[in-house]
């Protein structure tokens, strides 16, 4: 319980960031308030937790190179006077015959379960590797998602015995589009190839690094909001962000820093998110399979697992706006 309490005491920079709407905006009665609830899915490594980053205007999720940096689905959202816009960042869509073991697939198929609980999906595409290296996979994803979103969404009514929900509506995001500068890409024709192929008519061209139509996009998600209250209780939220966040963090720079099949495995355990007069101190521990594997992950006179420690250290104190001292360890499983 004194750790809980360490840990909501935090004073999160960025808590707001823009994306509340103005303090008075908390003060909303509950017949005023709207809202929205938006599934964002795709491709692995499609840039869906950069988006959600950027959209929400705070850390979310982790973000790395590597795909399925995304273990599980994560929720965030901002505040835009009496709307709130909740977002689900969901693992990255692939066909059953890719899942690398059985909780893999049910991490994937969670996606898709998530996608159809939701008003609105955003179809998220790597611009720049589609048009450099056009993938058969991601089209055929396209062509199908919102049949199988709808048939999800069919299984779930049918399940709680409720009758069939509306359809969702589906909006294609194409992201990363910084990386196109370089070539002559007649975005237009983009936007016309993906109507033709999905029949989608809402089509956005983002970079959530850049935040290039990042604010196109959450007021057309405000637009899209009903008359219901407000799904997510702020207070509840921020009692969990920081312990979620440290998570998040740690995951983000074990993809960056190791190679091949080892950050997969790793497992990440918080055992003390506490603050002080000196600032915010992590103690964490990274879960290992063998003890082969936990040699690399420490490296040579534990060069590697340091180097891990002060990049999760400059990344929190940017998030919660304090100085941070991070200790990691590493156990075998």
């Amino acid at each position: 319980m004194d750790r809980l309490r360490n840990v909501l005491s935090l004073p999160f920079k960025n808590l707001h960031s823009g994306s509340t709407g103005g303090t008075l905006a908390w003060f909303c009665s509950i017949g005023q308030q709207r809202s929205v609830l938006v599934a964002v899915a795709g491709a692995p490594n499609a840039g869906k937790s950069t988006l959600v980053n950027a959209l929400t205007g705070r850390k979310v999720s982790a973000t790395s190179g590597k795909t399925n940096t995304t273990f599980r689905t994560q929720m965030g959202y901002f505040q835009e006077g009496n709307v709130q816009v909740v977002l689900y960042d969901t693992p990255g869509l692939i066909e059953r015959g890719q899942y690398r073991d059985q909780k893999h697939g049910e991490r994937v198929e969670s996606a898709w379960g998530i996608a159809g609980t939701c008003n609105l999906a955003l179809l998220v595409l790597d611009a720049h590797r589609q048009y450099v290296r056009p993938d058969p996979r991601v089209v055929s994803l396209i062509e199908t998602f919102q049949e199988k979103v709808a048939e999800r969404r069919g299984e779930l009514a049918e399940g709680a015995d409720l009758p069939m929900v509306a359809p969702l509506r589906t909006a294609i995001v194409f992201t990363k589009i910084d990386k196109l500068v370089a070539h002559d890409v007649d975005f237009r024709q983009m936007k016309d190839d993906l109507h033709r192929i999905s029949g989608v008519d809402d089509v956005f061209c983002v970079s959530g690094l850049r935040g290039q139509g990042v604010q196109d996009l959450r007021r057309f998600l405000c637009r899209l909001s009903q008359a219901t209250p407000w799904p997510v209780d702020k207070d509840a939220y921020e009692e969990t962000y920081g312990s979620s966040i440290v998570k998040e963090v740690i995951r983000e720079k074990v993809f960056r820093a190791y190679y091949k099949e080892i950050p997969y495995a790793i497992d990440i355990l918080v055992n003390e998110v506490t603050e002080d007069g000196r600032g915010v101190r992590v103690r964490a521990a990274l879960s290992v399979p063998s003890a082969s594997m936990r040699t690399i992950v420490i490296g040579s006179k534990g060069r590697a697992i340091r180097s891990v420690e002060r990049a999760v250290c400059g990344e929190l104190a940017r998030v919660f706006g304090k100085e941070v001292r991070c200790v990691l360890g590493v156990v075998v499983s």
